[in-house]
């Protein structure tokens, strides 16, 4: 079984590496540190679950996972984040993510994201689930949820403190339309500086 581990943390990859050989010991693993090599390996070569970290260099890790289903590859995703964000669930299924753990609990729960994936079922992490079940019945909910999908991620990485040039470059959009998007992104949520940014996403656990 071929198994692609990304994520720009070599002890994560390490810990990732080290958890899959105890209950996998013939697996063939291959890493890579960002979003393009993420891409460039899956594009290339066939594996069997491919597990990704959210936050990379380069590209998006959503835009890479789109472009690769619209290519027909079918490789299931598991997700690794810090985030517990409900909408950053709702997006990654959307992009026909098939499991996503919080880095906090991927010692108790790696090993069943990949037996449910190799089964061809989802795997939210528990206390996602648990946070999702929560805030259905309470009715949470905040004005980010009123931005596009394009507008979420440049949010999220203004929140991760990148630069405008730099936003446009990975996305792949001018910097006058990424400057369009942020003005959008600040009216709707009421924000005027990097640092309420920040907060906000802190707040509502958008990372």
């Amino acid at each position: 079984m071929k198994i692609l581990i990304a994520d720009d943390h070599s002890l994560v990859r390490e810990s990732v590496k080290s958890l899959l050989l105890e209950t996998y010991p013939t697996l063939t693993i291959s890493e890579v540190s960002d979003s393009n090599q993420l891409y460039a390996k899956i594009s290339s070569e066939t594996y069997d679950v491919v597990i990704s970290d959210f936050y990379m260099p380069g590209p998006p890790v959503t835009e890479v996972i789109k472009t690769v289903r619209e290519k027909g590859i079918t490789t299931p995703v598991i997700i690794l984040t810090l985030s517990q964000s409900e909408d950053f669930v709702t997006i990654l299924m959307k992009k026909e993510v098939s499991a996503f753990i919080t880095k906090n609990n991927i010692f108790e729960e790696l090993i069943k994201a990949m037996q449910s994936v190799l089964m061809k079922r989802n795997y939210i992490s528990t206390n996602i689930s648990t946070i999702l079940a929560t805030n259905k019945n309470n009715l949470v909910t905040g004005p980010h949820k009123l931005l596009t999908e394009k507008e979420m991620d440049i949010f999220v990485q203004m929140a991760c403190n990148k630069d405008i040039s730099s936003i446009a470059e990975e996305l792949g959009e001018s910097i006058s339309s990424v400057c369009l998007l942020k003005t959008n992104i600040m009216k709707k949520l009421h924000l005027n500086t990097r640092a309420e940014i920040i907060n906000y996403a802190t707040n509502y656990a958008l990372l």
